[in-house]
């Protein structure tokens, strides 16, 4: 049985109050704590009991006593590692209201409100981040966007676009497409590409880690030369490794110059919130020459988990490869004007055929904070980047940029204790291994121009100057422990 009003307003209350304590959890403990595979899937009950657990506060002891502790906490203060999962606490209320207003939202007939708030959302952050006007919703154009469940969903969405756009104009064989994207991209490009069944190419990029239109142009010349058609660009802004950028602006002046059938995808799942500020609006020069583009609101967007925009000049040419009509659905469908803006069906959208209502959630933490809160938690995660950088540059006989700071993120390696020479890969990798063992700190490492090398983003919503100087203190004691 579900709960009645008043047990289901304590159990809120419960709940909530563990959702606050968890902000004192996570001031006690280290980001995360030794476990070995199968600790928590051994210390749960082998078989689901025949009695439900009606106790709230018992489920709840086992939160805090059996999961919480095995997991790694990615909102702790001191956590560094891969890229921000911002989550306010604004989202724990949206996901209630998420979880509460529960729809299925495949098309507009199915639920109104879910399409048409998720579609001024779409708008609203098109307005934020500066993008074209094209990407809106309007009576006039043919773009718009929609939430996707992570960037490498919105990546395999826009490659199966491309595919068949490419050969709806084209009579050619579609085993020869390709598609292409940096060596520095995202793994989720090429396996995008490979669902789409389309070959890869991964790109040379310079000194600098960016893809440019004439390294582009010299690959797709010589698979041309081979008989090969290019079909997709996946151009990246602010790759996982170093954060950095493909010149946007070349690449979309040789496409459309010499390949204008090929459909340039941007990458932002990491930076795209950063074109909030105006000092980066430079780095989307060429933007409106591009067929789609995604971010994510889970890392620096303030929108929490599985809620990535991507948006499409036409988006006919994203919902032609996904338009199903069965007949259940027919006596609702297009009951009002099969040509309004507003009654769009997101499941022609993207493979999933039903969304959750998780527009509502980001709706709230938009209303909550406001243009001005948004651009001030963007400026807030560069400021601690800012200041780890500086604190490397000031003990450089430890530490070690391998490149200037990019946005959040700071890519360094350390010394060895002689001095002598840099610490190699193995030093790298023991690093690693040591911050975890002694400090409870996952840091994670990557390899550029042959070498390892450590990676630090200050991922949570309350990190602080003072949690940047501490994990700072604990790379010099791990470095000089070597």
């Amino acid at each position: 049985m579900d709960f009645n009003e008043e047990d289901f307003k304590s159990a809120a209350e419960k709940i909530a109050s563990f959702i606050v304590e968890y902000d004192s959890i996570l001031k006690n403990c280290t980001v995360a704590n030794p476990v070995k595979p199968g600790d928590l899937y051994n210390s749960l009950d082998a078989k689901l009991p025949d009695s439900g657990e009606k106790s709230i506060d018992r489920l709840i002891g086992k939160v805090r006593d059996e999961i919480s502790p095995r997991m790694v906490h990615w909102s702790h203060p001191e956590n560094t590692a891969w890229y921000p999962a911002v989550a306010p606490k604004i989202i724990a209320l949206g996901s209630m209201l998420e979880n509460t207003l529960s729809c299925v939202g495949f098309s507009w007939s199915s639920s109104p409100a879910l399409t048409e708030l998720e579609q001024k959302v779409m708008d609203w952050l098109v307005d934020i981040y500066g993008l074209p006007e094209h990407f809106k919703f309007s009576a006039s154009g043919t773009g718009g966007g929609c939430f996707q469940g992570t960037a490498g969903e919105a990546v395999l969405n826009a490659c199966l676009a491309a595919r068949g756009r490419f050969l709806s104009r084209k009579d050619v064989d579609p085993r020869k497409l390709i598609a292409y994207c940096s060596d520095q991209a995202h793994c989720s490009c090429s396996r995008a590409a490979q669902i789409s069944l389309m070959q890869v190419r991964k790109v040379e990029t310079n000194d600098e880690g960016s893809m440019t239109g004439e390294l582009l142009v010299k690959q797709i010349k010589s698979d041309v030369a081979d008989g090969f058609y290019p079909a997709f660009v996946a151009v990246t802004l602010g790759t996982t490794g170093i954060c950095a950028f493909d010149d946007l602006k070349s690449i979309v002046e040789v496409l459309e110059a010499h390949y204008p059938n090929v459909w340039i995808h941007v990458d932002a799942a990491y930076a795209g919130p950063m074109f909030a500020l105006k000092e980066y609006k430079n780095l989307l020069s060429g933007i409106d020459k591009v067929d789609s583009f995604n971010t994510n609101l889970s890392k620096i967007g303030i929108g929490g988990f599985d809620s990535s925009p991507m948006w499409v000049k036409n988006r006919f040419d994203l919902t032609n490869n996904f338009v199903e009509n069965p007949d259940y659905l027919r006596s609702h469908e297009n009951e009002i004007n099969d040509e309004n803006v507003h009654q769009v069906n997101f499941r022609d959208w993207t493979l999933a055929f039903g969304r959750k209502f998780r527009a509502i959630r980001v709706w709230l933490a938009m209303e909550w904070f406001g243009v001005y809160g948004i651009k001030e938690h963007v400026r807030n995660h560069i400021k601690l980047a800012t200041e780890f950088e500086d604190l490397i540059l000031k003990n450089t006989q430890v530490f070690e940029l391998i490149k200037p700071r990019s946005f959040g993120l700071v890519c360094f390696k350390f010394l060895t204790k002689h001095r002598l020479k840099n610490g190699n890969n193995k030093d790298h990798d023991d690093f690693v291994q040591r911050a975890k063992i002694q400090y409870g700190l996952i840091v994670t490492s990557a390899i550029w121009k042959d070498q390892t090398y450590l990676r630090a983003s200050f991922n949570a919503f309350a990190s602080n100057s003072n949690d940047v100087f501490n994990v700072f203190q604990k790379f010099v004691n791990l470095a000089l422990s070597e």
